[in-house]
């Protein structure tokens, strides 16, 4: 892969699926990690799932990252990013992403499961909000693809920072795929479509 370097957001689904795909010693995800040119990311819910699904993945995805080959964003670390941009008014920005970020799943999900966010007036105090935010997703609970929503967070922070050069390597999943490629200008691949990295391809 040469050219523009790429931002490349890697998902739960494509985490688990592409560390079960090997040819003797050699990963899938391994080769990809390979790739010139690549910074790697992935969002603090996407290790908790996997770490609630996958012993395997779990312990490849938690290598890479204390080698900081992937980089882990945390809501506080997005929010913070968020506040070099917007100030004090990162909070509504943050919710701004994840209200897209919702929408682009299920038109209600955000009213449904973060109206507790509608409630702040001025500007929030952060340990305050990033609680509220952590009881929604609490309620919420498991196997409610929550993890893609909060991709899709970290996506938004991704696009803005480098417009034009961000992928996304998500689940096989149309919906999952349908969802990503609604955020304008972002390249989403699955783990099949990856193969055709081997073969000397790359979409610009």
């Amino acid at each position: 892969m040469t050219g523009t370097k790429k931002y490349i957001l890697l998902d739960t689904d494509f985490c688990i699926k592409s560390v079960k795909i090997q040819n003797g010693a050699s990963k899938l995800i391994d080769l990809i990690m390979n790739f010139s040119g690549c910074d790697f990311f992935c969002h603090q819910k996407t290790l908790e799932e996997i770490s609630n699904h996958d012993d395997e993945a779990k312990t490849w995805l938690l290598s890479q990252i204390s080698s900081k080959r992937i980089h882990l964003y945390s809501d506080k670390q997005i929010l913070d990013e968020l506040g070099k941009i917007y100030g004090e008014s990162k909070h509504v920005a943050y919710c701004s992403f994840l209200e897209n970020a919702c929408r682009a799943y299920d038109t209600h999900y955000y009213q449904n499961h973060f109206s507790k966010l509608l409630t702040y007036e001025g500007v929030p105090d952060e340990t305050r909000f990033l609680a509220d935010l952590a009881t929604c997703e609490t309620a919420i609970g498991r196997s409610k693809s929550l993890g893609e929503k909060k991709s899709a967070v970290l996506l938004q922070l991704l696009q803005f920072l480098y417009p034009g050069q961000v992928y996304v390597f998500c689940s096989d999943d149309s919906g999952a795929r349908k969802g990503f490629t609604s955020f304008g200008d972002v390249k989403c691949l699955s783990v099949i479509s990856a193969f055709v990295f081997f073969e000397g391809f790359w979409i610009q």
